[in-house]
């Protein structure tokens, strides 16, 4: 999590952790990273999380030394910026712990504008545009057809309740219409199968961090609690995915426009890929969250289970898998 300001890691030094981090144990609260395209000053994680979060969900830094101490990634958090040619889009990032409570009776975004637009960055804010944008690997569109694109298929979104793959099928058809190509049949078992072989990828790198001798007891703990979502995920799979109440949908649907309005898909390489690494998130939750009597999976339990396995794929080695099972995350878009 950085990186973090020299001069903020002075202040919070100077001030002490006792305050900040009352049972650090001495353990740090930072480390360097020198890499070829990463250096400087990283926040530790205590269960997936900052080590200045409280049980309250506040930063410790913000509650003593004041909001403006804080790094400059965290005072932007969790909002995003992209810069594209209609103007900036604010979104809010799926991790956040009270994203489905704020957005119910939160401030709306429009009041947070100015104040997150004028904060110091240490990356300067992301800009779209200038790039075809690849709806498929192989198929794109011009960065002007691809906003037209997401204001139709961000409409489509608000205007239909529906379960999550129900509306991942319905942008795949509204996406290859577009380049006049016939959207592919749903296809459950392909699709059980690309979520099976992605659920075993992340068992795997959980048992390693599991098994990992040199690591902090808190994030052997973090992991095995990962670690459990994922086989209930893998037991629940053959039985096919619960459907989600009236508000886990709305959560949902939110999320999924934040996804393609923040132009979170282009990291992936693709928007089939970007949605389907979204999509699987979402099914991992709903596969391994708790049920009502009636089989069915609430928003606080869907939430539970989410915000978490959605930090375990900002790690960096998942995000490496994710890169490597590009084929299983198409197969996934393309048979939901």
């Amino acid at each position: 999590m950085g990186p973090v300001e020299p001069e903020v890691v002075a202040d919070i030094e100077a001030h002490g952790l006792d305050d900040l981090w009352p049972d650090h144990g001495n353990r740090p609260w930072i480390r360097q990273e020198r890499a070829a395209n990463l250096s400087g000053y990283f926040l530790q994680k205590v269960n997936g999380h900052c080590v200045f979060l409280r049980e309250d969900k506040s930063c410790a830094v913000h509650a003593v030394l004041g909001g403006h101490r804080k790094p400059a990634f965290c005072r932007e958090y969790p909002f995003t910026l992209v810069q594209e040619p209609r103007g900036i889009v604010l979104t809010v990032r799926e991790g956040c712990g009270g994203y489905f409570e704020s957005a119910v009776d939160g401030t709306p975004l429009e009041d947070h504008a100015a104040t997150v637009i004028d904060l110091p960055r240490a990356y300067p804010v992301q800009t779209f545009g200038k790039h075809p944008v690849a709806l498929i690997p192989g198929l794109g569109v011009s960065p002007d057809d691809w906003l037209h694109l997401e204001e139709r298929i961000c409409a489509d979104i608000v205007a239909t309740d529906a379960q999550p793959d129900e509306h991942i099928a319905s942008i795949r058809a509204t996406m290859l219409q577009a380049v006049r190509r016939d959207p592919p049949e749903p296809d459950p078992l392909t699709a059980m199968k690309a979520m099976g072989a992605m659920l075993q990828v992340y068992r795997m790198v959980l048992d390693q961090a599991v098994r990992d001798a040199s690591a902090d007891a808190a994030e052997v703990s973090f992991a095995k609690q990962l670690r459990s979502v994922v086989i209930r995920a893998m037991s629940a799979l053959p039985a096919g995915l619960p459907q989600l109440d009236r508000a886990a949908r709305d959560y949902v649907s939110l999320m999924l426009r934040s996804q393609l309005l923040g132009k979170r898909f282009l990291p992936h390489g693709s928007v089939a890929v970007g949605l389907a690494n979204f999509l699987h998130n979402v099914r991992t939750a709903m596969l391994a969250a708790e049920r009502t009597a009636d089989g069915v999976v609430t928003v606080h339990a869907l939430a539970a289970v989410l915000t978490d396995h959605v930090r375990l794929t900002h790690n960096r080695s998942i995000r490496e898998i994710q890169k490597k099972a590009r084929p299983a995350l198409v197969d996934l878009f393309m048979s939901v």
